[in-house]
């Protein structure tokens, strides 16, 4: 895609970063911090607890011994019958695999205290909040049902900050963004006696 970088001609920062442009980009992974990605955070359990269990929860309906909708889980309308016939099982099903997921495969490698915290954190997020926000069916998207938003990106876990143009740089974008009127087809030229070019229309 294209990207449009519009600066504010009053601002000295858009300015130098104007003159600057190529060797700022150059540099600008170094200039963003890296996030450690550490599962025993505290709210971490909040943030990851429902995207592990979408993915769960589409794991089993694909599986054919589950007899999951023939359409997904992508829909509440999908969702809500499957999971009405076959609740005790996927409940049962679902709490092992979320207590897997946050356990380390691995003894001995993480102190077992912090594991067993974690996973008794991660349980008790499951069966007294989200598993009652995911029974109640309200909402048309199976990924809205959590009362956490899903994740798609490590980048989601901090809130969204929306971006707004405004004066001068919305009116340049305006512009950008409208279409351009069709141009008008030049006649074709024909060569005249005399050896110039003469359009078309021309009077002679």
């Amino acid at each position: 895609g294209l990207v449009v970088t519009i600066c504010d001609t009053f601002s000295r920062r858009e300015r130098s970063t104007f003159v600057n442009f190529m060797s700022a980009h150059r540099f600008l992974d170094r200039m963003v911090e890296p996030v450690p990605v550490n599962k025993y955070a505290y709210f971490g359990a909040d943030r990851t607890l429902p995207g592990i269990v979408m993915a769960l929860l589409w794991d089993l309906a694909r599986d054919p011994a589950m007899r999951g909708p023939l359409h997904g889980i992508r829909k509440t309308r999908d969702l809500h019958p499957w999971w009405t016939a076959e609740s005790d099982h996927l409940k049962t099903l679902l709490r092992a695999r979320i207590e897997r997921c946050y356990r380390s495969h691995i003894p001995g490698v993480n102190e077992a205290a912090l594991e067993d915290e974690l996973v008794a954190r991660v349980v008790d997020r499951w069966e007294r909040h989200e598993l009652g926000s995911l029974q109640a069916f309200d909402k048309d998207r199976t990924v809205e049902l959590f009362k956490s938003k899903v994740l798609t990106s490590f980048r989601d876990v901090d809130e969204a900050v929306d971006f707004e143009a405004k004066g001068q740089t919305a009116d340049a974008i305006d512009a950008l963004s409208r279409p351009r009127p069709p141009v008008p087809a030049t006649p074709p030229r024909t060569p005249s006696p005399q050896g110039e070019e003469v359009r078309d229309g021309d009077a002679t």
